[in-house]
């Protein structure tokens, strides 16, 4: 899978999703970079923190992997971006992150 954004609502509700579904996840964010520098940040592992509050008030904290990160905002990162499909035939969904 392919998500097309890096934000928050995407990261805590889209990425969990599509991973359960199967496969791994690629995010692309759209301006800028500091996700991608994050994600640097903390290789090897290639996961980020998500709090999930239970029902009883209780906070977990989860780590989600995924397979890769990047940046639309630069032109190597839209370079790198376009060559995806190529490179994944088995490519099965496309997730899109938008803000007002």
């Amino acid at each position: 899978s392919v998500c097309i954004g890096t934000g928050r609502f995407l990261r805590a509700m889209l990425v969990p999703a599509l991973r359960e579904l199967g496969g791994e996840v690629i995010l692309a964010q759209t301006r800028g970079a500091s996700f991608p520098q994050y994600m640097a940040s903390r290789s090897p592992e290639r996961s980020f923190e998500i709090d999930t509050v239970l029902q009883d008030g209780r906070v977990m904290t989860s780590e989600l992997p995924i397979a890769a990160c990047g940046t639309l905002g630069k032109p190597d990162g839209r370079t790198a971006f376009m060559e995806l499909p190529e490179l994944l035939p088995n490519l099965r969904y496309i997730g899109l992150g938008l803000t007002e």
